[in-house]
């Protein structure tokens, strides 16, 4: 059991710098951050938030277990990864409009 920590930095066509342990447990420094905790011999996810549509990232994850045993991070790297497009980010909102005339329902 562990956690896995991710990260994104922004790549404008020339590369990025691995991110230190830090910058990936806490999220300094990267523009989009995410992370959970695991169990072992399963799968996860990690949401990596704050990250723009149509955008080129680099991502890098960090994973230690309960001992605090670590990985490579340069090794987790992946490349020109782009987010997708469009959609629809705003949440839906509700306005209550109250009724122009209260009507008992008793009256005859």
């Amino acid at each position: 059991d562990g956690m896995v920590y991710c990260g994104a930095k922004l790549n404008s066509g020339s590369g990025t710098t691995t991110p230190s342990v830090y910058e990936l447990e806490t999220g300094t420094d990267l523009d989009g951050h995410g992370s959970t905790s695991v169990k072992a011999n399963t799968f996860g996810q990690v949401v990596v938030a704050g990250l723009a549509p149509s955008t080129v990232y680099d991502l890098y994850c960090y994973a230690t277990d309960s001992w605090l045993n670590g990985i490579d991070i340069a090794s987790t790297k992946k490349s020109q990864v782009t987010t997708a497009s469009g959609g629809d980010y705003t949440p839906p909102t509700f306005e209550y409009i109250a009724p122009f005339e209260v009507v008992d329902s008793t009256e005859a």
